[in-house]
């Protein structure tokens, strides 16, 4: 049976020496893309955060294209591509450059519990370090406190990852050290 998955694209921008926005980049959505070719027999969404970007509240209007795009506990997967560091996904802009704007990230306080996930459903975090850093598994970071909170399996990096371009043309990011980590709740 095919799976359900819906993949979160976060924003990649290209600035100038001043740090001004000259445009998006396609970074994330490659990623995303080549995520969804690579899953031609499932049903796969891409979210991308683009498309919310300029509305009143970018993350409350992203949760709710996550949570109304499939029923209520049929996603089999979300997939998050984007940038990241333990404790936050940022969804909207480059690293650190918002933290300031909780209307613009994700973190350890969102309310992960209404993510409608099947039964068996996993998170993968495809972001720098959203596990932990220097390949060690951090107990305080975002990816563990995701499982918990929504008491399903999250796998995620303990690195730093970049982009990289495999000989079909797909896009994926490789972390520094080790692949994704399994995060399971905590009881």
């Amino acid at each position: 049976m095919p799976k359900q998955i819906i993949v979160i694209a976060g924003i990649e921008t290209v600035r100038d020496s001043d740090g001004n926005v000259l445009k998006l980049s396609e970074t994330f959505m490659n990623n995303a893309r080549t995520y969804k070719k690579d899953h031609k027999k499932d049903r796969v969404v891409i979210i991308n955060a683009a498309d919310h970007k300029d509305a009143a509240d970018p993350i409350a209007s992203l949760w709710d294209d996550v949570c109304t795009t499939f029923a209520p506990g049929t996603i089999d997967e979300l997939f998050y591509t984007g940038h990241s560091d333990s404790y936050t996904l940022y969804v909207f802009s480059h690293v650190r450059m918002e933290l300031d704007n909780y209307k613009r990230l994700l973190t350890c306080d969102n309310d992960w519990g209404n993510i409608p996930l099947s039964k068996d459903g996993i998170i993968r975090l495809g972001g720098c370090q959203a596990g932990g850093q220097r390949g060690e598994r951090w107990v305080s970071s975002i990816a563990q406190v995701i499982a918990t909170k929504t008491e399903h399996t999250v796998y995620a990096f303990v690195s730093r990852s970049s982009q990289h371009r495999r000989p079909d043309g797909g896009f994926y990011q490789k972390p520094d050290i080790k692949n994704y980590i399994e995060f399971t709740p905590f009881k």
